[in-house]
């Protein structure tokens, strides 16, 4: 056995008839986060089939149909949860300077915590939205999308690109 080729799963679904058996789970290369995928398998092990191959997130909750050929299963959309701070005695008709603080990980992230910095920048007359793309924090919607450009991209193009 290759230590370096592990195969990670977890949540087995046994198929209605007892012949499948779906699971979730990845073949770990020693990355600091990977897409959860669905795969099935005969009973016995053998016949293994990656199912959500292509999908990029992670994928939840699988349950067979009564027909034991239907899988369902749950995803999560590309979502970015952020959080706001106010400079003291904020007045919502006045237009304030933005900063957009970006946490991208992928090992840790922002949340509903405090964060010195973003008071700083707050207290300095700014209103600070502090995001993470790699979100573990919230709703646990980790996709690959992001792991990806925060590992390799971390560029004003890809950043800012849509920003107006």
């Amino acid at each position: 056995m290759d230590v370096f080729q592990l195969e990670y799963a977890s949540d087995p679904q046994i198929s209605p008839d007892g012949k499948k058996i779906a699971y979730l789970g990845f073949d770990d290369k020693l990355q600091g986060y990977q897409v959860t995928c669905l795969s099935i398998m005969n009973r016995d092990g053998s016949g293994k089939k990656l199912i959500t191959e292509d999908l990029d997130r992670d994928v939840r909750s699988p349950v067979w149909a009564g027909d034991a050929k239907t899988i369902y299963f749950q995803y999560d959309g590309r979502q970015i949860h952020g959080w706001i701070v106010k400079p003291p005695d904020f007045n919502p008709n006045k237009k304030y300077p933005l900063v957009l603080e970006i946490h991208g990980g992928p090992f840790a992230n922002y949340g509903d915590r405090f964060s010195m910095e973003n008071q700083l920048y707050s207290a300095a007359g700014y209103v600070v939205l502090y995001t993470t793309l790699i979100v573990y924090c919230i709703s646990y919607t980790n996709s690959l999308f992001f792991v990806h450009h925060s590992l390799s991209e971390w560029s004003a193009r890809f950043l800012f690109s849509d920003c107006r």
